[in-house]
């Protein structure tokens, strides 16, 4: 059996062992069972019961242990900590014996830690992720083949295989990334049988404290979070966690994390360094603002994160039409407050003295003549500042756009032509929001073929703009959007005509 911290989260494997709780003896309270592990769920089913009331005395010496943990030790000596385990049903049977299973969360295989994770015990953390080897594309092997002799080269340039390191410090959330490169040479184990030998290229990152702190495990998922969204939007499709190592200082002190990931591993198998159009920005088209990309990202988290989730949890989970064109144009209409009226919009004082002084003269009315239980009703009405209504601001989105997307998107539009293409997603979007009648909403949108290329088109705007804040150069998002959305049919029908 494959050692567990040797598994990748893609994986499905059974880990058969002995179970047993926190500050129990292993060897008077275990009790057998399998762990079963797959990217969708993880069961534990025990042949027999864990000692409740032991539970119950250690909650009490562990205060701050919230989620039930269970300890284990596997048929291959290898030590594993099962954590927020639920009871997910007991069987009792007569005769036969007692089995019990649990739901867990998640798991660390190499170790037995305590019970609280926000404690910092952690020194690094090192995570790679699915296409991460095909999104950096440095290749390390050249084919040449000889036409005179029929005969094939393959030439393997260890000097670009040799570890690469880039780094950068993210002050703010007091962490140092680190991108890496590694590889390994595995050779035959029998040159008669099997001569076969392989070179495996792994990319990863690895990420710490600036001043070699210790974090908790709850502070780096945050931050391993944000990297994964940050590379799902440059890569264009959903990546999953292929392993997160955890270590905790020390020689041999280290351990692999394992949790469920929503979302299809193979979903997008289509992703290769060989298909150049099936990642949207290349490592390689933003080498010379890396850096800047990764902090734009971090820094502006607390706005991009609003407006990125909603588009973001539909890449990973299938939703029906409606939902998905809500959700992007939710994304879109935050990206608009946040970025365009924000920057815009002055205090209302500011902007025309002569509409100051009426609003005064009325408040002032207002308290003279009004009975003081209804004046707030009406200051109210009168301190509003106007929310620019939904066309309004598709409208300024489309005009900060290049010509040239918004053409390939829609067509060359006159002024009347994107009002009505306006007007269609605005009613569609009202009448999926209150569902009165249709007749209210003649523009909206009845064919689910054309709704589905109108979410594609929505999403492509707003991921140059959202690209475009965290510092990538326009013409290459512009370039790599209609290189990249080519594959999904999102642009205007008369385009390559």
């Amino acid at each position: 059996m494959i050692n567990a911290r040797k598994r990748l989260m893609n994986d499905t494997f059974e880990i058969k062992g002995i179970w047993y709780l926190p500050e129990q003896d292993m060897h008077k309270y275990g009790v057998q069972g399998i762990l079963r592990y797959s990217p969708q769920k993880i069961i534990l089913e025990l042949i027999g019961t864990l000692d409740e009331e032991k539970d119950e005395v250690f909650s009490t010496i562990n205060p701050k242990c919230s989620k039930q943990m269970i300890y284990g030790f596997s048929n291959d000596g290898e030590r594993f900590t099962l954590y927020d385990c639920v009871t997910a049903g007991t069987r009792t049977s007569m005769p036969g014996f007692d089995t019990t299973s649990y739901v867990v969360n998640h798991f660390y295989a190499g170790v037995q830690l305590i019970c609280d994770e926000n404690a910092e015990i952690i020194e690094d953390i090192t995570f790679s992720l699915t296409y991460l080897n095909a999104w950096l594309d440095i290749g390390i092997t050249e084919r040449r083949e000889y036409k005179d002799s029929g005969r094939i080269e393959w030439t393997i340039d260890f000097n670009k295989a040799i570890p690469e390191k880039w780094s950068i410090n993210i002050h703010p959330e007091n962490i140092s990334i680190v991108e890496e490169i590694g590889y390994r040479i595995e050779y035959p184990q029998t040159y008669f049988s099997d001569e076969t030998t392989k070179i495996i290229i792994d990319r990863f990152y690895r990420v710490s404290s600036i001043n070699k702190e210790h974090f908790s495990y709850n502070d780096y998922s945050s931050v391993l979070h944000k990297i994964r969204c940050l590379l799902t939007m440059l890569v264009g499709s959903p990546l999953h966690f292929l392993y997160i190592d955890i270590n905790l200082g020390g020689k041999g002190n280290d351990c692999r994390v394992f949790f469920t990931q929503v979302g299809d591993f193979n979903q997008f198998q289509k992703i290769t360094p060989y298909n150049p159009v099936s990642i949207l920005i290349h490592r390689k088209d933003i080498k010379d603002h890396y850096e800047q990309i990764f902090q734009n990202w971090f820094s502006q988290q607390a706005l991009l994160k609003e407006i990125v989730n909603p588009y973001i949890s539909d890449l990973y989970l299938p939703a029906y039409q409606e939902i998905r064109f809500l959700n992007i144009l939710r994304s879109i209409e935050t990206y608009h407050r946040f970025y365009i009226e924000h920057k815009e919009t002055l205090p209302i004082d500011m902007r025309d003295n002569t509409l100051v002084r009426e609003r005064e003269s009325i408040l002032s009315f207002i308290k003279n003549h009004v009975s003081t239980e209804n004046q707030s009703f009406f200051m109210e009405r009168v301190n509003y500042d106007d929310e620019r209504s939904l066309q309004k601001r598709l409208k300024e989105v489309f005009n900060l756009t290049p010509d040239i997307l918004i053409n390939r998107l829609f067509g060359k539009l006159n002024s009347r032509s994107k009002n009505s293409i306006l007007q269609m997603i605005v009613q569609t979007r009202n009448y999926f929001t209150h569902r009165d009648s249709r007749e209210k909403y003649p523009l909206a949108i009845n064919d689910c073929l054309v709704l589905d290329q109108y979410i594609k088109k929505l999403n492509i705007l707003l991921q140059f703009h959202v690209l475009k804040c965290i510092g990538i150069e326009p013409d290459i998002i512009e370039k790599r959007l209609i290189e990249f959305s080519k594959n999904y049919s999102a642009f205007h029908s008369d385009i390559d005509k």
